[in-house]
């Protein structure tokens, strides 16, 4: 009985071993059908999904350029003389409407109604003499071209053949006709047949793959649907997918009972014709999408029933293998068991089949184990790149061979305000900012088609139409047989940058500044003693009228020149941006150098060598006088020690040799004018020659330099399109050269009034004078009460304000102080404005125009005044304000 029991055992090991073999295979082949079937399906409907909504995009485009042939060929055709002159009789203009006809068979009628409605003239007659003045295209049509979407003729149905009796549907093309002077004629209409549209769609009658077309209403205009009827009845999501995005895919199961797979676009109008907003949908039965994956999935089913079966089999017969050995040990150990040990077991030798499938299994194991490792790596890898890409700072752009942007990560997405789905299909020439011409872009296209990288900076346009600096690299993509397949661009936004760089040229104005105030203490010094002088011996004169009047016109001459230097410091000082207008270099120079001179020592010796001739350049003079400062402030600080410092600034014109040119390709013409700065100072060391001219780079002691100020001057004449050039020996000097390109064009005209100087006297017009500044104040009242004016006070803007009010119809003028206390100029005037839009009005200011940054369009229309102010270029001001007021 226990044999028995133990024979069972040893068959049901072999039926276990060969059932369990069985039901694994056949498991895992319906888990591996199941899983490879639903992966199939799910990139089944994304790729098919794509192909579905490009297909629909298509025909959505197709429409909409079909529809502006006809939308441009009406606008053609109403301004033809025949069509657009009144003169013309009506059968000639009916032959061209004719002719039009014929060139499209699609229309249906083609005439014109006069400016009342009433139908002028139409092809076939129709409708000539008719009141045509309710239809859409008639109201509508008179500004400008318009357009209707599909709609049943009524009228028309009447009177046209209709051979097949089905109903008729039409679109409208109109565009209104004008006289060559501009009167309006009337309106020229096409009415197009709309089963030319249904020819185009090329509608098909296989019920599990169709093309539909909806209006942007969702109504049904071609397609196997009921005509008419409501595509959100049929498809409800597909439907509210297509108003949400203009392109897309989308499952869903139809009121018909059938699921489908549903590409859809909607049209977006072709160059000025803009469009009816038409949904195209292409649609196919996902029992024919999805066939491929069902397919996949019974093959797979079939094969592990199939190695079910076999693995049966062998795991039948290794199990027998298996049982073997074990029933020959069983055997053995009931021989020594019976008391027979004298018996000598034979060697049970291992199974070699058993060792291989072992070793095998082990290999192919370790096999498998060291491809999902480096599969892994790489995907890893692969994920680690694209991560990468995606969180990048940077706008990355992928475009195909022909420039069509494929891909965008978020950053291009922050810096541009494009959506993903606004740039993909695009180019990058939606960015344009019309910053850079042609040829950049044509030498850009070449470089990359080249196979080469092109790197560079340019300015772009955001989506809302802001500017903005980028930094930008550009590089092809090869495939495998290292042909140009796509471009890679990477764009970095510089605006952090160009504000930091603007905040850094202002400070290093306020720093050169900073250096002169020494220097101008010194002159204010001077002229202030010569004031003060001229005061006391004009006072010990007083019974002297000539020698009083000599020392009055010295005071003046003083005032005149502390003045000058007030307007230069705070030009110097302005925070605005680079603008580049054309200047006189040699004017520039030398008011550059009286501005120079405050800032070297009478120890100092400064020799001038400026050309006289005109030399005009298209520059920014603020940029030209830090520029001319930080040298000749260089220039100083080397000479520090020197027993005979000096310092030589020179002008000259400079034709360049081809040799030149050569040696420096960044100028673009050899026309040039030759600024330099020399100094017998300390010199620089030809180990550091190479170096000065990069930021925070510098000799000098902690404190004493910051090392930017010349990156400040390489960049400044480099924004110049011109050339820096630095000669120096150690122990010798420094001579530094400026190129810049002359400009040829005409200078404007200076304007007549700017150079007027004469007193101008006046005609008793009364004018009100603001300035909180008594003795101010006091002496402009006398000073304009001499020249004619009778004259009104206020100490402020509040109480200037209250005066106007109350006396303005006797008020001819009002000259205003723009810092005072308790309400200042610019809100005063503004109120003065608003009780008289037609009020005459000058304004003083003793500061920079930037207390205008918020009120630019004041100065546009009021003149503002420098103080201190010369009664002869005030009666000038004012005579001026009065006339043109």
């Amino acid at each position: 009985m226990a044999n028995q029991n133990r024979r069972g055992f040893t068959f049901s090991l072999r039926g276990h071993i060969a059932a369990a073999t069985a039901a694994i295979s056949i498991i895992l082949s319906l888990g591996i059908s199941f899983m490879a079937a639903s992966i199939s399906k799910t990139q089944i409907e994304h790729r098919e999904g794509r192909a579905f909504a490009k297909q629909a995009h298509h025909t959505a485009e197709m429409l909409d350029r079909a529809m502006f042939e006809r939308y441009r060929e009406m606008q053609v055709a109403s301004v033809l003389s025949d069509i657009s002159s009144a003169a013309v009789p009506p059968d000639a203009k009916r032959k061209v409407l004719e002719r039009m006809q014929s060139s499209f068979n699609a229309y249906a009628w083609v005439g014109i109604c006069d400016a009342n409605g009433i139908g002028l003239v139409g092809t076939g007659k129709y409708l000539e003499g008719k009141d045509l003045s309710k239809r859409p295209w008639c109201t509508q049509g008179r500004d400008k071209p318009y357009v209707g979407d599909i709609h049943d003729a009524l009228l028309l149905a009447k009177i046209l053949p209709n051979p097949s009796g089905e109903k008729f549907y039409l679109l409208d093309v109109a565009a209104p006709v004008r006289e060559p002077g501009g009167k309006l004629l009337g309106v020229l209409c096409g009415h197009i047949y709309w089963k030319w549209a249904e020819e185009m769609l090329n509608v098909s009658d296989n019920p599990d793959t169709n093309t539909l077309l909806t209006s942007k209403d969702g109504l049904l205009l071609a397609g196997p649907l009921p005509a008419r009827s409501q595509l959100a009845d049929a498809a409800p999501q597909t439907m509210a997918a297509a108003r949400k995005q203009q392109t897309g895919f989308r499952l869903e199961k139809w009121s018909d009972g059938k699921t489908y797979l549903t590409g859809f676009s909607q049209g977006n109008g072709y160059r000025d014709y803009p469009g009816l907003g038409w949904i195209s949908l292409y649609r196919q039965n996902v029992d024919i999408a999805f066939a491929p994956a069902r397919d996949l999935q019974n093959r797979i089913l079939l094969l592990g029933l199939s190695l079910g079966l076999l693995f049966s089999v062998i795991g039948w017969f290794q199990a027998g293998r298996i049982a073997r050995p074990i029933q020959a040990i069983t055997h053995a150990a009931k021989r020594v068991a019976a008391g027979n040990l004298d018996y000598t077991a034979p060697p049970i030798e291992a199974d070699a089949e058993v060792e291989e499938l072992a070793d095998s299994i082990q290999q192919m194991t370790s096999t498998l184990s060291r491809e999902i490792s480096d599969r892994r790596q790489a995907e890893e890898r692969l994920r680690k790149i694209s991560e990468a890409v995606h969180q990048a700072g940077e706008a990355v752009i992928i475009t195909n061979r022909q420039g069509v942007i494929e891909y965008i990560n978020p950053a291009c997405s922050d810096i541009t305000g494009y959506s993903l789905e606004e740039l993909v299909g695009q180019t990058p020439a939606i960015l344009k900012s019309n910053q850079q011409n042609p040829e950049f872009y044509a030498t850009l296209w070449q470089t990359i088609t080249g196979g080469e990288v092109w790197h560079g900076t340019l300015i772009d346009k955001r989506k809302d139409g802001i500017l903005y600096p980028a930094m930008m690299s550009v590089a092809p993509i090869r495939d495998e047989h290292g042909e140009i397949t796509h471009f890679v661009s990477i764009q970095q936004d510089m605006s952090d940058q160009k504000r930091l760089e603007e905040q850094f040229i202002q400070s290093q104005k306020m720093e050169a500044l900073g250096t002169l105030v020494g220097g101008i203490a010194h002159d204010f010094n001077n002229m202030l003693a010569g004031i003060n002088g001229n005061i006391f011996l004009a006072k010990k004169a007083v019974l002297k009228p000539d020698k009083i009047t000599d020392r009055l016109e010295q005071i003046e001459a003083l005032t005149t020149r502390a003045s000058e230097m007030i307007r230069q410091m705070m030009a110097f000082a302005r925070k605005d941006t680079t603008k580049k207008r054309e200047l006189d270099l040699g004017e520039q120079m030398r008011t550059i150098i009286r501005l120079a001179k405050t800032a070297i020592p009478e120890s100092t010796r400064l020799t001038l060598a400026l050309d006289e001739t005109e030399l005009p350049v298209l520059g920014d003079a603020t940029q030209l006088h830090q520029i001319i400062l930080n040298l000749v402030n260089n220039a100083q600080h080397a000479l520090s020690g020197r027993d005979q410092p000096q310092i030589t600034i020179g002008l000259q014109q400079f034709e360049a040799s081809k040799a030149f040119m050569a040696q420096h390709p960044e100028l673009t013409t050899p026309h040039l004018a030759h600024i330099y700065v020399a100094d017998n100072g300390q010199g620089i060391s030809e180990a550091i020659l190479s170096r000065v001219t990069e930021p925070f780079f510098t000799t000098k002691e902690a404190g004493k330099g910051t090392g930017l100020g010349l990156a400040m001057v390489f960049g400044a004449i480099q924004s110049h399109r011109g050339k820096l050039v630095i000669e120096s020996a150690e122990g010798v000097g420094t001579t530094i050269h400026i190129y810049l390109p002359l400009h040829t064009t005409d200078r404007p005209a200076q304007d007549a009034h700017e150079v007027q100087t004469s007193i101008v006297a006046a005609n008793g017009e009364c004018i009100l004078l603001v300035d909180d500044d008594e003795l101010l104040r006091n002496v402009l009242r006398e000073g304009l009460e001499s020249l004619g004016y009778r004259v009104t006070t206020a100490v402020n803007g509040r109480q200037a304000m209250q005066i106007y009010s109350e006396q303005s119809a006797d008020i001819d003028l009002v000259l205003i102080d723009v810092v005072m206390p308790e309400m200042g100029g610019v809100e005063a005037a503004k109120q003065i404005i608003r009780i008289n839009p037609q009020v005459r009005l000058e304004f003083m200011t003793g500061y920079d125009r930037e207390q205008f940054a918020n009120d630019r369009a004041l100065l546009e229309q009021y003149e503002a005044i420098m103080k201190p102010v010369q009664i002869e270029a005030l009666s000038v001001a004012l005579s001026r304000a009065l006339r043109q007021g």
